[in-house]
């Protein structure tokens, strides 16, 4: 019919299709080590079994990598065949020994996390420091583990390689966070917040990054109070430091980040607006009259944690006089101008409090130095495909992002985690950072 748009196809969702042929893996690696696994007791009457007399049921191959050393620089591709033991206990029962598997996670339901994998722990962990550390694509990735290494691996593996050892590392998120704020409470402590634009599944979506000194924790969500509330308790009583985010109002002792008002009152300053550009010359004077006064502190011995009303009683005047001039501006005709004067009004105290405390950072470069770099992993995957992938990211990016702020391996840590969950072993605690 003249007029009519034809009808769109239904768009379709990535990977196999319903109804589409399958593909087994074909690779068959050369087994170069074994390892037999034997039933200990009966399951029927607990008595001890005699390896001896068992004789194998099954078995499966898991590749591996050997990381280098110093000492020994390389990689060394492993692979072993574990061949899987039953014995026959006097009392007539066959008992078996299955490997272990991990009952389902909530919030991983669909991964599986267990022995029976063809990916060992030290590869799998490698997978996931190619993907984050490195910002390979899927492709990227596989093409590196098959050109370089000689093992040619799906794209489907790798993304399961990718969730099992996040959901491996799933019970270390209180751990996390509770070590988080620990630091952030802690004398000469500040908790560092910032966010940035994330999609998921091309729903727009926000990436919160929380920082202390020795801890980084992400999370992918809403940019709502409720977010912020759901990982630090609206009752939280360190330091805060942050943008001029509105959703961070509510906490009594927050922190403004000075390089965002110095930035917006160079843009002011350069500005073609005669209004915005006399208030822009006048901020940045301002300011940097004051960041010169708290460098002065700092040079002359000032201790961490000192409150002093030094500095804002010797600036005490000008600072009325400032607070003037924001509330002559604040209805300025020119919109960046009254913007920037409307934020200093409303944010006053979180901009100035460090007056009182000089020992107190001036900006925000602690979030967004943990941001930078996954705003470029972002540019290149545009973010993530589900809930359980934003997960799993955010999850692994935290544990690679605190195992760098402490000094440790990421790699090696990430390799114990999931060898450990697969195997049903308690995992090993966070690794410490200098001076914990």
């Amino acid at each position: 019919m003249a007029g009519t748009k034809p009808a769109q196809p239904a768009k379709r969702k990535a990977g196999k299709q319903p109804g589409a042929p399958g593909y087994g893996r074909v690779w068959h690696p050369p087994i170069n080590a074994d390892e037999h696994h034997y039933p200990s007791r009966c399951e029927a009457c607990g008595r001890s079994l005699d390896a001896a007399v068992s004789r194998i049921y099954t078995a499966y191959d898991s590749v591996d990598i050997q990381f280098g050393t110093d000492g020994n620089p390389g990689l060394t591709v492993i692979t072993t065949r574990h061949h899987l033991h039953d014995s026959v206990c006097t009392c007539g029962h066959v008992s078996r020994h299955i490997p272990h598997r991990q009952a389902p996670d909530p919030l991983y339901p669909e991964v599986d996390v267990g022995e029976w994998r063809l990916i060992g722990g030290n590869l799998a962990a490698l997978i996931v420091h190619l993907r984050l550390r490195s910002r390979l694509s899927l492709r990227g990735t596989q093409e590196l583990l098959r050109e370089v290494l000689g093992i040619p691996l799906s794209v489907g593996v790798l993304q399961q390689c990718f969730e099992e050892a996040a959901a491996s590392a799933s019970p270390l998120e209180d751990a996390l966070v509770e070590g988080l704020l620990a630091e952030a409470t802690a004398d000469g402590g500040v908790l560092y917040i910032d966010e940035t634009s994330w999609k998921e599944r091309g729903e727009a979506l926000w990436l919160w990054t929380f920082v202390t000194t020795l801890s980084v924790c992400f999370y992918v969500g809403q940019r709502t109070i409720e977010m912020l509330d759901n990982v630090i308790s609206p009752h939280f009583g360190g330091w805060l430091m942050s943008d001029g985010y509105a959703a961070y109002r509510h906490h009594p002792k927050r922190l403004r980040c000075w390089a965002h008002l110095i930035r917006k009152a160079r843009g002011l300053a350069e500005s073609l607006d005669k209004d915005g550009r006399t208030f822009g010359n006048f901020t940045l004077a301002w300011l940097r009259v004051l960041q010169d006064d708290i460098y002065a502190w700092r040079a002359a011995g000032g201790t961490v944690g000192t409150q002093t009303d030094v500095i804002r009683q010797r600036h005490q005047a000008k600072l009325l006089e400032f607070r003037a001039l924001c509330l002559i501006h604040a209805v300025s005709a020119h919109d960046k101008t009254a913007a920037l004067a409307k934020e200093f009004i409303n944010d006053w105290d979180a901009i100035f409090r460090i007056l009182d405390h000089p020992w107190l950072p001036l900006t925000n470069n602690e979030a967004e130095r943990a941001l930078r770099h996954w705003v470029i992993l972002r540019k290149t995957n545009h973010g993530t495909k589900s809930a359980t992938g934003s997960r799993a990211f955010a999850m692994l990016a935290s544990i690679i992002g605190t195992c760098r702020k402490r000094g440790q391996s990421a790699l090696a840590y990430l390799a114990s985690v999931i060898t450990a969950a697969r195997a049903g072993f308690a995992l090993p605690a966070l690794p410490q950072g200098v001076g914990m």
